[in-house]
C-alpha cells in the first residue's frame, strides 16, 4: 500500500528540507466555489478521498483540472504533485478537499532555496508529463 508519508518524506529529502512538520488540511461543505492558498514557504499536497463532481487547482501558473473523482484517481502523476505559491482551487461548492500541509522548519525567508525548490519541482512536473504525453 502507499504510504503517503513515506512519499512526503523522499520528497523533501530531495528538495533540500532537513526539517519539516505536516498538518492535515481539510476543507468541508465549502460554499464558496475558490479557496485561496498563500503557499510561498510551503507545500501542499492533495490527498482527496471524497468524491467529488469537479475540481480545478491552479498553482505556478499550472491548471490541474479533475472533472471527476474517477479522473483524479486516475492521474498519479497530478495527484501527488507537490503545490506551491499561490495557489486557487476551484470547486463547486458542497464538496470535501483534503490536502497535507508541508511547513519546512526554521528556513523562512530564505528565498533562494524556496526558488531552487520550486524549480526542482518545475522541472520535475515536465520531465513526467513528457513521459505521458501521447505520440
Amino acid at each position: 500500500m502507499f504510504d503517503i508519508l513515506e512519499y512526503v518524506k523522499i520528497k523533501m529529502k530531495q528538495l533540500g528540507v532537513k526539517k519539516y512538520t505536516v498538518k492535515p488540511v481539510y476543507f468541508k461543505n465549502l460554499v464558496s466555489t475558490t479557496q485561496n492558498i498563500n503557499a510561498n514557504n510551503e507545500y501542499y499536497l492533495l490527498i482527496s478521498n471524497h468524491p467529488f463532481a469537479s475540481l480545478t487547482i491552479i498553482c505556478s501558473d499550472e491548471i490541474t483540472n479533475f472533472p471527476t473523482f474517477a479522473e483524479y484517481q486516475a492521474h498519479v502523476a497530478y495527484r501527488y504533485r507537490l503545490l506551491t505559491g499561490q495557489i486557487n482551487i476551484n470547486q463547486l461548492p458542497n464538496i470535501d478537499v483534503e490536502l497535507l500541509r508541508i511547513v519546512p522548519e526554521g528556513e523562512a525567508g530564505d528565498a533562494d532555496e524556496t526558488e531552487k525548490r520550486k524549480n526542482i519541482l518545475l522541472q520535475e512536473l515536465k520531465e513526467t508529463l513528457d513521459k505521458i504525453k501521447p505520440n
